[in-house]
């Protein structure tokens, strides 16, 4: 949008579009495959610890400790790791 208008002048539009086509390309190729790998590993890391908590309901307490803990962790561990 704001390149200077010799990049346009040395470059034929043709390059330009064949090069913004090959992007939309990549793009439409990759972004459902992305998204199939991001949904099926939230539903594995949400679905296993419900999954375990049904069949064993003792272990319901450990997830849910194990979930603060981690909390606990990330809160620390953030700030921490901003600074560096």
């Amino acid at each position: 949008m704001y390149s200077n208008m010799k990049f346009f002048d040395s470059n034929h539009s043709g390059r330009i579009i064949n090069r913004l086509s090959n992007d939309v390309l990549v793009t439409d190729d990759q972004l459902p495959w992305f998204m199939h790998l991001t949904l099926e590993n939230m539903v594995s890391c949400l679905g296993f610890p419900v999954g375990i908590a049904i069949y064993f309901p003792w272990m319901g307490l450990i997830i849910v400790i194990v979930v603060f803990m981690m909390t606990y962790v990330l809160k620390v561990y953030r700030p921490s790791n901003r600074e560096i």
